[in-house]
């Protein structure tokens, strides 16, 4: 017998509800621009810029080329 998450893989639902997992996507997100941006002082979630992207660690790492099957 398999593990619920395989349960959901296979059915092709999703473990937790959409809005639930944007949540913590915002979480995470404010807490790399309150790292990053602010010099690790307190934001807001609220207050993280829409627009604004979790820089890449290593930004030249991979070419166009890793990608191809």
């Amino acid at each position: 017998m398999c593990d619920p998450a395989c349960v959901h893989y296979e059915k092709r639902t999703l473990y937790q509800p959409l809005e639930v997992m944007r949540k913590k996507f915002r979480c995470l997100q404010a807490a790399y621009y309150s790292k990053m941006e602010r010099n690790g002082a307190p934001v807001q979630i609220d207050a993280v810029p829409a627009d604004w992207a979790i820089p890449a660690w290593k930004p030249n790492a991979y070419t166009p080329a890793d990608f191809k099957a």
